[in-house]
């Protein structure tokens, strides 16, 4: 479960520090940091400039008012906000307890609105994928990519007047698209995905143009689709051909929440369980559902915990969060 940290100072037991002190504190809240890290715990974090530097915004008589400094002219300001992940409120403020910040001042500790946040999530999404609905207006992160690397613009998707033959715009596929073969149900696939995983969607349905092995004049053949923003191609080619182990999408999750979420999703639409994290879709495809905390353990420098982590997992089908935490701590 997520957790925001509020990180407020004491002006009074930080400027008793000297300035070698207050270096010292400031390497050993890194520290801690990356041991939060290490645990699958730390999902990020922002540091403040001093409260005198803040404006205060405020409606008055119908109107904006903006006034310098802090909202609360209080005795410990805002100096940084820490995003947790916790197994429960308990397990945050045992891990925030052991944060060296806390000796020039209190944590304010609160659960993130996990429904809000996935709406502001989804909204995200959906406008991105507006954009690419528009001409000459290729996605953000296209953008930003293209910013740092002028050779990334060939891969960018671009929409073009042209439109399919149900209405719907053609877009040029991306220049790597993963191709996925299903036996007649390639639609119903895409729709699947798109309604179970953040930014995902369905695109073009392109039919048949004459009979084939695989189907006949005007069934669908091919469906675009994407899986959290991944491009992919669902090719109607026929019976025959099995999904194998060998390929799978791995999705990483925040906490047991989403964990549980995708995995029944898929479980409970048809598909089949296996072991340490894996299982398979009614279609065959396989999925690897990952939380963070898992891989974080795994990579992380201390290799005593990743060998309880892993050993851990060996026992498990869907990933249980809190029993990979406890094997990290030992």
């Amino acid at each position: 479960m997520k957790y925001v940290c509020l990180g407020f100072i004491s002006a009074a037991k930080y400027e008793a520090l000297s300035e070698a002190e207050g270096r010292q504190l400031m390497e050993e809240c890194f520290a801690y940091d990356d041991e939060l890290r290490r645990g699958g715990h730390f999902l990020g974090g922002e540091a403040l400039q001093p409260a005198q530097n803040a404006v205060t915004l405020r409606i008055k008589n119908g109107s904006v008012e903006v006034t310098d400094g802090p909202y609360a002219e209080t005795k410990e300001m805002l100096g940084g906000i820490l995003f947790l992940e916790a197994h429960d409120l308990n397990h945050a403020i045992s891990l925030m307890s052991r944060h060296p910040g806390v000796r020039v001042g209190p944590f304010e500790i609160r659960p993130a609105d996990v429904g809000i946040n996935q709406r502001i999530a989804d909204l995200n999404a959906n406008h991105e994928r507006h954009r690419e609905l528009q001409l000459g207006a290729p996605p953000v992160r296209h953008q930003r990519e293209n910013s740092q690397n002028s050779l990334q613009s060939s891969e960018q998707r671009h929409v073009t007047p042209t439109a399919n033959s149900d209405g719907s715009p053609y877009i040029q596929p991306e220049k790597n698209t993963v191709c996925l073969w299903y036996n007649g149900d390639a639609e119903a696939a895409a729709k699947f995905y798109s309604q179970t995983f953040p930014n995902s969607s369905v695109g073009a349905v392109h039919r048949a143009p004459s009979d084939n092995p695989s189907c006949n004049e005007g069934d669908v053949l091919t469906v675009e689709f994407a899986v959290m923003g991944i491009p992919c191609l669902g090719l109607n080619g026929g019976p025959g051909v099995d999904h194998t182990w060998a390929f799978s999408f791995q999705v990483a999750t925040e906490d047991q929440a989403e964990t549980d979420r995708y995995w029944n999703a898929i479980i409970e639409g048809g598909g089949q369980e296996s072991q340490c994290g894996w299982c398979k879709d009614r279609w065959g495809v396989n999925w690897q559902i990952t939380p963070k905390v898992l891989n974080n353990a795994f990579t992380g420098s201390d290799r005593a915990a990743a060998k309880r982590a892993f050993e851990a997992m060996m026992t498990m089908k869907k990933i249980d969060v809190a029993a990979i935490e406890a094997a990290v701590r030992g």
